[in-house]
């Protein structure tokens, strides 16, 4: 049966996507985090997709993305949990390793010689690690 689509307006909207998300937590299985994903795993905190869903999607996308945006309520079959916990996995090692390049990036970038051959390579780049907007 067809229904007709019922979507209030932005603020009601996240109103209510944010009551439904309130206990929503990375790992867990959400639908429609991005728009045409009937079901994804959530890799960050939930506010962060809202906030992009509200500052960087088309208005007029934005009451739809925010009222379809939930956690899975129903049952998740088994193969689907362990696939999950196996990426969930995966994605904690690879933080733990961007940690480390981050870490050791960080500290080459401080160096005089880094400076200097940056200013060298990019000798028009106003910024020298600063934001340059």
């Amino acid at each position: 049966m067809n229904k007709k689509l019922k979507i209030g307006t932005i603020a009601e909207e996240l109103s209510a996507c944010l009551g439904r998300c309130k206990n929503a937590k990375v790992g867990d299985l959400m639908h429609r985090i991005h728009h045409g994903k009937d079901i994804e795993i959530l890799t960050e905190p939930i506010i962060y997709r809202v906030n992009c869903i509200l500052n960087e999607k088309p208005e007029k996308e934005r009451a739809v993305r925010l009222h379809f945006l939930s956690p899975w309520p129903g049952k998740v079959r088994a193969e689907v949990k362990l696939a999950r916990d196996e990426w969930m996995k995966a994605l904690d090692e690879w933080m733990k390793v961007r940690d480390g390049w981050m870490k050791v990036r960080d500290g080459w970038v401080t160096t005089n010689q880094f400076r200097k051959e940056h200013a060298q390579y990019f000798p028009d780049c106003p910024g020298h690690g600063k934001n340059i907007c």
